[in-house]
């Protein structure tokens, strides 16, 4: 077995908030751990207790809540993009095929670079800004769509209401 390792993070995919953490495993051929060398000395230590337990969770049993998860994240990308259609057809939008964000491209309707402050003022919809991505995130917006279809709805139909 050659030298490798996983870092995994129960707060960041389990939503575990007081997971404490990344867990680490590392496995090495004899290399006296050169791997472990190189990682920060804070993820020796700051690995909480319930982020171990849930990671050890999560590997064994959090097969069907992950089944869970990505059938919604699928039903949720699909329904931003039906409601963009619907109810802002001049915002762009590239269905990302993983993951649980997406680019909204505010460009065609005149909001100038952070079209967030604009949403945040009128709509009452806090997005991303895409310029703190770099110049080529102008006129863009990154939307977290890894939440109910109900929140969903609502934020675009209140975007749409100021457009």
């Amino acid at each position: 077995m050659g030298t490798g390792g996983v870092a995994e993070s129960p707060a960041e995919h389990i939503d575990e908030g007081a997971a404490g953490g990344p867990a680490a495993a590392v496995c090495h051929d004899g290399d006296g751990g050169v791997l472990g060398q190189q990682l920060s000395p804070h993820s020796l230590y700051r690995t909480g207790h319930l982020g171990v337990l849930a990671t050890v969770a999560a590997f064994n049993d959090g097969g069907p809540w992950l089944a869970d998860v990505l059938e919604t994240l699928d039903h949720n990308r699909r329904l931003l993009g039906d409601l963009l259609g619907k109810l802002l057809p001049e915002v762009r939008y590239r269905q990302p095929q993983a993951g649980f964000l997406a680019w909204l491209d505010f460009r065609a309707l005149g909001w100038g670079d952070d079209p967030t402050a604009h949403l945040l003022a009128a709509a009452r919809v806090a997005l991303n800004a895409g310029h703190r991505y770099g110049p080529s995130g102008n006129g863009f917006a990154r939307l977290n769509f890894g939440c109910a279809p109900e929140t969903l709805t609502e934020a675009l139909s209140r975007i749409a209401a100021v457009s």
